[in-house]
């Protein structure tokens, strides 16, 4: 059951085109049945079938339905945003995977500074914050999301790093950066931004946590700024939005249907 239920959930999300052909492809050669019967048997090992029996049924249930696309898609979205539970955790792992070239891709593009102080917004599963800290061996790296299941995914994910005091990851949102006025060198945005609650008021949140010289990220793939934004969908109006926060030099990079915006206080 368990088996299914993983393999279930993924044919929803390649059914419904929320995966790019590159990500499929890897995902596919990653969910080996090797590895899926390790990461259930931990999991069994823990005593959470009951849950993963629950999971299970919702989304069977929500198979039979009429408006089943619709309705599993809307699912899917709000877990992305919001991960929760198994299903929200089984998706931070995905993404981990998914995410990781266009992450490296991105964080070429910019020279981080010995014992930078960074953070990274929205930091899901940790593998960016992962990234970050093996770049940068004598920085400090911080990672706030919105999910708490991400924040404990991401602390799991860097755990020695978490357990050093290199690495500090906490529960808040970008509306509301729990940092003072410029600390940091460097803050990332991968995969996030779009789902922001009012882009205009947290980038100026992300400018006023950003020390002078300081570089901003923001990197995502094109159809999903296409997908879950109304504004601020064009390279002409984020650059004129980031531009009348304060930010300068305001530079463009894309790569394989993504794109990295890199801007500096």
């Amino acid at each position: 059951m368990c088996h299914f239920h993983f393999f279930l959930l993924f044919h929803h999300f390649a059914s419904l085109e929320l995966l790019t052909y590159p990500f499929q492809s890897r995902l596919y050669s990653f969910l080996s049945p090797s590895s899926i019967r390790k990461e259930f048997e931990k999991r069994i090992k823990k005593n959470i079938q009951k849950e993963v029996l629950k999971e299970t049924i919702f989304y069977i249930k929500i198979k039979k339905k009429g408006d089943k696309k619709l309705s599993v898609l809307n699912k899917l979205i709000k877990q992305a945003k919001n991960p929760q539970g198994f299903v929200g955790s089984s998706m931070l792992c995905i993404m981990n995977v998914a995410h990781t070239s266009m992450t490296k891709w991105a964080l070429s593009k910019v020279k981080i500074s010995e014992r930078a102080i960074m953070l990274d917004i929205g930091c899901g599963g940790g593998k960016s914050i992962h990234i970050l800290s093996k770049m940068n061996l004598d920085g400090k790296i911080y990672g706030i999301d919105y999910s708490k299941q991400a924040v404990e995914n991401s602390i799991k994910m860097n755990k020695k790093d978490v357990d050093s005091g290199k690495v500090l990851i906490k529960q808040a949102s970008v509306s509301a950066i729990p940092f003072l006025n410029d600390f940091f060198d460097m803050i990332t945005a991968f995969q996030t931004h779009y789902f922001w609650p009012n882009l205009e008021n947290d980038v100026t949140e992300v400018f006023r946590v950003l020390k002078p010289n300081g570089y901003f990220l923001i990197v995502a793939e094109h159809y999903k700024i296409k997908y879950h934004m109304t504004k601020f969908k064009t390279k002409t109006d984020i650059e004129k939005l980031l531009k009348e926060t304060g930010y300068n030099n305001v530079i463009f990079h894309e790569y394989r249907g993504s794109i990295c915006i890199f801007v500096r206080k």
